[in-house]
């Protein structure tokens, strides 16, 4: 047996290894841990909540794909259940974790456009990489419409120096990157008190009485007032102003109802 031959052989098992049965497609599920440092959050309690997810992917059939060691595509990898219903059920967790309920007559509604959800093979000479990525924009609604919060997540997962590129290799990569994309929105401040804000302002207007009041004429629309509170937030966060003006601010504001 020469060196030659046993190289030979040496690097057909290093191929096939890598290529992990590529020719099989595979369903995986994809797993959400919970944020391990959520607490309940004072007014959640009284804030209903609605969640849509739309899937704007260009290919909504597959999160990721087999390839072999020469980085050619081949079976597909998906999911057993809906990418949209797992990042739902994802976020529907995280809120109610903090206390917001989540069912019938909502007075705040969250709207998620995802744009990516897929994980990405890139193989070596001995190893590849797992690299998934996840990206969506997500906005919060008032009762009557008005946008008052959005950002565009961009998430990130990666499995570095593993042997197979399979589904269960592909699965803990995006299984990363949900856990990223859900921690970066539910640590946004600004995400939080879109909700808890929206219903207080909903809450202080007055009620219909088939005219309006002095007082809800001087001090404009709930919605107005909702959009001012989240400007002064922005401005907050921004450094323009103190936390103690911003409290002193969103109190005149919430007053004039």
């Amino acid at each position: 047996m020469t060196i030659r031959y046993v190289f030979q052989v040496l690097l057909i098992s290093s191929l096939l290894c890598l290529t992990g049965c590529a020719l099989t497609s595979e369903r995986v599920s994809i797993n959400y841990k919970p944020i391990s440092s959520s607490k309940l959050i004072k007014g959640a309690d009284k804030v209903t909540v609605e969640l849509e997810i739309t899937d704007n992917r260009d290919d909504k059939t597959r999160i990721s794909c087999k390839k072999n060691a020469f980085g050619n595509e081949l079976a597909p990898i998906r999911t057993t259940e809906s990418v949209t219903q797992t990042i739902a059920n994802a976020i529907k967790n995280e809120l109610k974790a903090r206390g917001f309920k989540y069912g019938n007559n909502p007075n705040v509604f969250i709207k998620g456009d995802l744009t990516r959800f897929y994980n990405n093979f890139q193989p070596g000479f001995f190893a590849c990489d797992a690299f998934a990525d996840f990206n969506i924009g997500i906005s919060v609604y008032s009762k009557t419409g008005l946008k008052i919060y959005t950002r565009q997540i961009v998430a990130h997962g990666t499995l570095k120096n593993i042997q197979l590129m399979t589904g269960e290799n592909a699965k803990e990569a995006l299984d990363n990157a949900l856990q990223d994309g859900i921690t970066q929105l539910f640590n946004d401040q600004s995400f939080i008190d879109s909700l808890i804000n929206n219903n207080i302002a909903a809450n202080s207007a007055p009620p219909h009485t088939g005219g309006i009041s002095q007082k809800a004429s001087s001090g404009g629309s709930a919605d107005e007032t909702l959009n001012k509170i989240v400007e002064l937030k922005k401005m907050l966060d921004s450094g323009y102003i103190t936390q103690l003006e911003y409290e002193k601010k969103k109190a005149e504001l919430l007053d004039k109802f």
